[in-house]
């Protein structure tokens, strides 16, 4: 700033020089007219009023210019980054309250220390030569630690470039200081995080390699012991229906009624055993069966099906509808059984109706194509919904309606393995509709 002692002695010189000039220019009070002396003052009066109102609006601007810097004072001193001026030698020079803060040091006091001594010792050295090569080009930056007074290190970005003003006249510098620490921690912990996760991934890969190869294990010896049972129960049990069809035939003049009724009984038991092992066979063969998918004409299945099951009931009023549906992806033995199934389902709850009706159809959808098998028979209950594809629920009485209650659950493992689903509507006394929907081929 001006010493007041110079601007004063400024305006005494100005004085000076103005009453010099006056008094060369003046005229003599003897040649002023009244007319020109009266001009004279107005003249006089109107600059005088003139230098009043620059002077105000110089005051208005040294005003604005003061707030101004004040505003800049502010901004600069509590800027987030650090703010510093270094000489050639890196002595701090000039600071903002933000660097003084980094570095530890009160503001006052940091003036004419050196700032690589801020700096932890193993990056002096390149700070130094960061500063050489800034007095010869306009840009240094890059990452630096400072060493905090309590033995703690923060991690900074160092940006020191010349000033635009100077051109690096009198070798001068503006180092810009913006603490990473935190970031820095945060890219550490989430590579840290990043590694365990691969760790985390490698640990589930090979759990998963080692649990798929015991599902497998265990497939294999399920496989093996479903064949087993199949084969090690069947043969007992041909032999029990065997000889009890013999004494029924036979035999049948020795038997009281009550002996006949007791025999049929255990053929009918050891059918219904035969059975049960083959639907329990079947299911877990599911698991275990390689998919062969291929385009498969359902409706036709479904007449070859039907026309099988109506040849095993030759006295049945039997009548089957066939709909238009779009060709289902799927492998065909299975989809077989899941027509199979249904329609087994089908005849056996209309065996009370004089004529069973059943109809199948589909209709294609955006990503999936739906297809049902549609009877008039019995029906069900709808709150008993949770219970129709779970292994050996039945929701009819067994000694009506025979059978182990496995088909259904059968036909939704093999819908689940195809990766569609299925369900069921209905209503007691008005038949019921069994659904069951198929992802669409890729093209």
């Amino acid at each position: 700033m001006t010493d007041p002692k110079d601007q004063s002695s400024d305006f005494s010189n100005l004085r000076r020089r103005a009453e010099e000039q006056l008094q060369a220019e003046s005229i003599p009070e003897e040649e002023l007219s009244p007319a020109a002396a009266a001009r004279l003052i107005h003249e006089l009066r109107a600059h005088q009023i003139e230098l009043e109102m620059q002077n105000e609006e110089l005051r208005l601007s040294q005003a604005r210019l003061e707030e101004s810097r004040s505003k800049y004072a502010d901004l600069y001193d509590f800027a987030p980054v650090g703010y510093l001026t270094l000489d050639k030698r890196g002595l701090v020079v000039e600071a903002n309250f933000t660097a003084a803060t980094l570095l530890g040091v009160e503001r006052l006091r940091l003036i004419g220390r050196l700032f690589p001594h801020f700096l932890v010792p193993e990056d002096r050295t390149a700070f130094r030569q960061i500063l050489i090569n800034t007095l010869k080009l306009p840009e240094r930056r890059g990452e630096f630690h400072l060493q905090d007074a309590d033995g703690g290190v923060r991690t900074v970005l160092l940006n020191l470039r010349l000033p635009l003003d100077t051109g690096g006249r009198g070798g001068q510098c503006r180092l810009t200081l913006t603490d990473i620490t935190e970031l820095k921690q945060a890219q550490q912990d989430l590579e840290k995080s990043r590694q365990e996760l691969r760790l985390l991934n490698q640990t589930l890969e090979q759990q998963v390699q080692e649990r798929t190869s015991e599902l497998e294990q265990a497939t294999r010896e399920l496989e093996y012991f479903s064949y087993t049972v199949a084969h090690d129960l069947k043969s007992p049990l041909r032999a029990i229906e065997g000889f009890s069809r013999m004494l029924l035939v036979e035999h049948t003049a020795r038997l009281d009624p009550e002996g006949r009724r007791l025999l049929q009984v255990v053929v009918d038991n050891t059918r219904l055993m035969r059975r049960l092992i083959d639907d329990l066979h079947n299911l877990a063969r599911l698991a275990c069966q390689q998919m062969r998918k291929v385009s498969l004409d359902l409706n036709g299945m479904a007449k070859g099906t039907f026309k099988r099951l109506k040849s095993m009931e030759p006295g049945r009023d039997l009548r089957l509808i066939v709909k238009e549906s779009p060709p289902a992806w799927g492998d065909s033995s299975l989809l077989y059984q899941v027509l199979m199934n249904l329609l087994e389902n089908a005849f056996k709850f209309t065996r009370e109706n004089k004529t069973a009706v059943i109809e199948v159809g589909g209709r294609s959808e955006e990503k999936e194509n739906i297809y049902y098998v549609k009877d008039n028979g019995v029906g069900f209950n709808e709150e008993d919904m949770h219970k129709m594809f779970v292994v050996f629920q039945r929701l009819h009485d067994g000694k009506v309606y025979e059978g182990p209650g496995v088909g259904l659950a059968i036909v939704q493992r093999i819908i689940q393995r195809h990766g569609g689903r299925v369900w069921a509507e209905g209503k007691v006394g008005e038949g019921a509709t069994f659904y069951f929907a198929l992802p669409k081929a890729r093209e």
